[in-house]
């Protein structure tokens, strides 16, 4: 399950995922953040990462490619997760995506950092 927070605004964006996840919900989630990066040029986004499964293979695979192919319209990426595994992968990224990870019980810092603030 993909969803959209309801504090989102502007180019600011927050993403819960939960559970599975399916090619459906990918493409109507980039289709959303491809609109508002027309809109603004680049995003920022919260993506809130819970136990999240693909339900197939291929949806992981278009998911990565989406990302690698948008790369430069994301401004600041906060990824909050709650496994040493999640925070190792964000830090790997990191060399590529200027991603940042937080604990889930740093919600508000990783709202921070998306803002700018």
């Amino acid at each position: 399950m993909i969803k959209f927070s309801d504090r989102s605004h502007d180019n600011f964006i927050g993403i819960e995922a939960e559970g599975v996840v399916t090619l459906d919900e990918l493409k109507q989630a980039e289709q959303h953040i491809e609109e508002l990066i027309a809109k603004y040029g680049k995003v920022s986004w919260m993506f809130v990462w819970k136990g999240v499964k693909y339900d197939r293979l291929g949806s992981f695979y278009e998911d990565s490619m989406w990302l690698m192919k948008h790369v430069k319209k994301f401004e600041r990426m906060a990824i909050v997760g709650d496994s040493w595994w999640k925070k190792l992968l964000v830090e790997a990224d990191g060399l590529i995506f200027n991603e940042k990870y937080f604990d889930l019980s740093q919600v508000e810092e990783a709202w921070a950092y998306v803002e700018g603030k």
